[in-house]
């Protein structure tokens, strides 16, 4: 079994693969908008919004690696929970300081999430492909409830996690096992 560095390391090899595939489809059919972020950034060029759009990736292609190990004692769970812990202090903190409900449904919804994966055993529902599709789902459906409309502002999000929690279970050899 693949320890929590291999895990990463075979993230950042299937990332790489998708980011390439993603060049030669650019490459193919020119220019992509990749004004995918939710919000505006101060950053007029485009060079830079696609870099930190990349950069995102990699980071959620990381952490789709490491979530299945979140359901036991590990390094992958500890880092998992520092970060939900600030991210929902920080949706708390948006919420009275913007009185912006959304931020406080999202922060009790990011807690519910939160303990999902220590109601199950190791190697349990976070080891299978369903979950590979499932989890992720809220970084493409997310931009979807906000809108109110179709839109697929999350979608490269939502692949990156999903290639990232690929690797894992391809390196527990869970993948294409029937």
């Amino acid at each position: 079994m693949a320890g929590h560095v291999e895990h990463a390391r075979a993230a950042v090899r299937f990332y790489a693969v998708f980011l390439l595939g993603a060049v030669l489809l650019w490459l193919a059919r020119g220019p992509l908008t990749l004004d995918t972020l939710p919000y505006t950034l101060p950053i007029s060029d485009e060079v830079w919004r696609t870099a930190l759009s990349i950069a995102l990736c990699f980071a959620l292609a990381l952490i789709g690696a490491a979530f299945p190990d979140t359901d036991i004692k590990s390094r992958p769970q500890v880092l998992f929970y520092r970060v939900l812990f600030v991210a929902d202090a920080a949706l708390i903190a948006l919420y009275y300081a913007r009185d912006a409900l959304i931020c406080l449904h999202a922060a009790a919804f990011l807690g519910l999430g939160a303990m999902a994966p220590l109601l199950g055993r190791h190697r349990g529902w976070t080891h299978s492909r369903l979950s590979m599709v499932a989890v992720p789902s809220p970084l493409v459906l997310g931009p979807m409830l906000a809108a109110d409309a179709v839109v697929w502002a999350g979608l490269p999000y939502y692949l990156a996690a999903v290639v990232g929690y690929a690797s894992h279970l391809y390196k527990d050899g869970i993948l294409f096992r029937r």
